[in-house]
């Protein structure tokens, strides 16, 4: 505001505010409110007046308050404080190229790129009942060999080298090599995607060839959802693949530099020659990012909140045999385990 000692009043849903509890600022010109809960939703306006008259900020500014279902796979990404969570279920039309994609923890909202596909789309992340997750929420889409299929995620240049990449992605068929799941191409480059032939691989250490090249041997299945994640550490980085199958995890055990990344994040594209090359082929959902190394009971936590539920034999002896139940599902036999 301008002119001659302006003086200032916050309003909550038409209401004029006064400081107290989690609320100060009220009569200047920031307002400031910590610890949300449900009850600071609302919609704010501020008037300011002097004697020459009043003004009120129009449109009202809304605030939402995001309460996590007990138990969701998101209260367990949020309790573990990511610097970034991008849940990636938009259902509004990214076509325009300005949707945004809101980050619901930090506050770093990237956008859609016009070519990527998500919710209004039709396009579903992990569903229940077999996965934790709500009904029909929405995923990122992007596609091969597409110009402008990706999302943007500015959540900063990281500068440490204690950090975790989870996400769910599902592949839906081929694509390059060293194609990007979030990866960065502005300044230092690095992040996290592909290797060859369809591996989980990273990018670190000022782009050394001892990152890109460190071959993992963990290859999701196309038409599977699979948890993922890169753990780097100062001495050493590993990469998770998550799934019904089993949990495999494999360490590049070499020193990791404290890399100072631009801010130039993209989900599902390494923008290596601002080109549609190294685009991943599948959906991503539930993109986070911690400044600290998740250790893999953190990780199996969050895996088990949003992953397929297992079915629990339980055996119990009764003489000369032994009793075997469970909750689900068909017991098969087999005299060997494969797979």
């Amino acid at each position: 505001a301008v002119g001659t000692n302006p003086q200032f009043q916050w309003r909550s849903n038409g209401v004029p505010l006064i400081d107290g509890n989690n609320l100060w600022g009220s009569a200047t010109d920031t307002l400031n409110i910590t610890n949300l809960t449900a009850a600071n939703a609302a919609s704010y306006e501020v008037v300011v007046s002097n004697s020459a008259g009043a003004v009120t900020s129009t449109p009202p500014a809304t605030l939402t308050v995001i309460t996590p279902t007990p138990g969701s796979y998101e209260e367990a990404v949020t309790a573990a404080n990511p610097i970034a969570y991008y849940r990636l279920n938009s259902t509004n039309d990214p076509s325009s190229g300005t949707e945004p994609a809101l980050d619901i923890w930090g506050g770093h909202n990237g956008v859609y790129a016009s070519a990527a596909q998500n919710g209004f789309n039709g396009i579903l992340g992990p569903q229940p009942p077999i996965f934790g997750f709500e009904t029909n929420h929405g995923a990122l889409a992007t596609a091969a060999a597409t110009l402008n299929s990706y999302a943007t995620a500015p959540f900063g240049t990281l500068g440490t080298n204690n950090v975790t990449f989870t996400m769910w992605i599902q592949p839906t068929g081929a694509f390059d090599d060293y194609s990007g799941l979030l990866f960065n191409r502005g300044g230092t480059a690095g992040g996290f995607g592909f290797g060859a032939g369809g591996q989980l691989g990273y990018t670190w250490n000022n782009n050394n060839v001892n990152t890109y090249g460190f071959a993992s041997g963990l290859v999701p299945a196309i038409g599977e959802w699979s948890f993922v994640a890169l753990v780097v550490e100062p001495t050493q980085a590993t990469l998770h693949l998550y799934t019904a199958s089993g949990l495999r995890s494999v360490t590049n055990a070499i020193a990791h530099t404290a890399d100072v990344f631009g801010n130039n994040w993209q989900i599902g594209h390494d923008d290596s020659g601002a080109n549609a090359s190294r685009t991943f082929n599948g959906r991503i959902d539930e993109v986070a990012v911690f400044n600290y190394s998740l250790s893999p009971a953190q990780l199996l936590s969050l895996y088990s909140a949003g992953g397929p539920t297992p079915t629990v034999l339980s055996l119990q002896p009764d003489g000369g045999n032994l009793i075997l139940t469970w909750p689900s599902g068909t017991l098969l036999e087999a005299d060997e385990i494969t797979g």
